[in-house]
C-alpha cells in the first residue's frame, strides 16, 4: 500500500495567491528553526496570552467554595465529584486547592491550567507534524486549540485546570496506539486503553480529545482503501469505547463497595435521538464556528452563521 507520509497539508486559505506567497516565504525562513523551538513557542503562547487573566486578583464562585472546603471539610470535594463519575478529577481538585491558603493564591491554579494548555498545544503540534501536516498548518491548528473559547474558560477558571490533564492523557493514548508496530501492537493498544480510561476518570468530555488525534491522522491516509481506513478507525474508536466502558465499570465498582455514593445524575440517556438532535443544533455549530460564539441575545447570529457555514463548506469540499 503506498504511503503518504511525505505529503504535507496546507490550510484552506492558501487558495488565495497573496496568502500563499506570504506563507511560502515564511516556510522557507522557518526551515532553519528547530522543531522544538516551535513546540516551545506554542507552549509559551497560552502563558503569554492569558498572563493578565492568570495573575489578576479574582476567582469564580466554585473557586472560592473549593478552597474553603479543601481546608475545612477534607474529602468533601472528592466525594462530591466522584459521585458524578470523576473520582480522579476530585482527587486532583481537592489536592490542589488544599495547597491554596488565600484567594490571592488561586492564580497558581489558573497558571497550572495555562501550562496544561501549552503542553496540549506542543504535543498536538508534534503529533500533527509526525502525521505529515505542514509546519504552518500544524502550528496554526495547535495554537488555535490553546486559544479557542473552551481553552479561555480553562485558563480563567481555577477549578477547570484538570481538564487539560484529561486531554493530555487521551492524546497520549492516541499517540501510543498510533505508533503501534506488529510486535508490540497489543501492548500499545492496552496502554492506550488504560490512558483513555484514566482520562475518563478525570473528565469524560476532555477525554474525547483522543478523537482529535483520529481526525488529524485521516488526511495522511487519503491514498488508502476504504476498508483499510475503516479498520484503522474502528480500532481507535474501539480503544475509546473500551476506555470509557472501563472507567464506567470502575466507577460502578466504587459505588457498589460504598466508597462513594452515586449522584442521581449518573444514568444512561433515555432520549438518545433527542440528545443527538440537540448535539446537531448546539455543540456542532458552535464547534464549526470556532471563535464566533452564538450568544443568547442573538447579536452575533450573522457572524456565527457565516463562520459555521464557511467551515462546513470547506470540510464538504475536502479543504478542511
Amino acid at each position: 500500500m503506498p504511503s503518504n507520509n511525505n505529503r504535507t497539508f496546507s490550510p484552506p486559505f492558501l487558495i488565495f495567491p497573496f496568502l500563499r506567497n506570504v506563507l511560502d516565504r515564511w516556510r522557507q525562513e522557518s526551515r532553519t528553526i528547530p522543531w522544538f523551538a516551535w513546540a516551545l513557542a506554542l507552549f509559551a503562547l497560552p502563558l503569554a496570552a492569558y498572563w493578565n487573566t492568570t495573575f489578576h486578583h479574582f476567582g469564580f464562585r466554585d473557586d472560592y467554595s473549593n478552597r474553603s472546603e479543601a481546608h475545612e471539610q477534607p474529602g468533601k470535594i472528592i466525594h462530591f465529584i466522584a459521585s458524578h463519575g470523576r473520582p480522579v478529577y476530585g482527587f486532583l481538585l481537592e489536592s490542589s486547592f488544599a495547597t491554596i491558603d488565600s484567594i490571592r493564591e488561586i492564580k497558581w491554579l489558573r497558571f497550572a491550567g495555562a501550562i496544561g494548555l501549552g503542553l496540549v498545544a506542543a504535543f498536538l503540534f508534534g503529533l500533527l507534524r509526525r502525521r505529515g501536516w505542514s509546519l504552518a498548518t500544524a502550528a496554526f491548528t495547535a495554537a488555535t486549540v490553546s486559544l479557542a473559547p473552551a481553552a479561555q474558560v480553562i485558563a480563567s477558571w481555577a477549578t477547570a485546570w484538570p481538564y487539560t490533564v484529561a486531554a493530555l492523557l487521551s492524546l497520549s493514548g492516541f499517540a501510543l496506539a498510533d505508533s503501534a508496530n506488529e510486535r508490540w501492537r497489543v501492548s500499545r493498544w492496552t496502554g492506550a486503553t488504560l490512558l483513555m480510561a484514566l482520562a475518563a476518570l478525570v473528565y469524560q468530555p476532555s477525554g474525547l480529545f483522543y478523537c482529535v488525534g483520529i481526525a488529524a491522522a485521516l488526511p495522511d491516509r487519503r491514498g488508502r482503501s476504504w476498508g483499510d481506513n475503516l479498520r484503522w478507525t474502528s480500532v481507535h474508536l474501539g480503544i475509546v469505547f473500551t476506555g470509557l466502558a472501563s472507567a464506567f465499570l470502575i466507577v460502578k465498582g466504587l459505588y457498589l463497595t460504598g466508597a462513594f455514593e452515586a449522584s442521581a445524575r449518573i444514568a444512561f440517556e433515555r432520549d438518545p435521538f433527542g440528545k443527538l438532535w440537540w448535539f446537531l443544533q448546539e455543540p456542532l455549530p458552535n464547534a464549526l464556528s470556532l471563535f464566533v460564539l452564538n450568544d443568547d441575545d442573538g447579536s452575533t447570529r450573522a457572524a456565527f452563521t457565516a463562520s459555521a457555514g464557511l467551515a462546513t463548506a470547506l470540510l464538504a469540499a475536502g479543504l478542511g
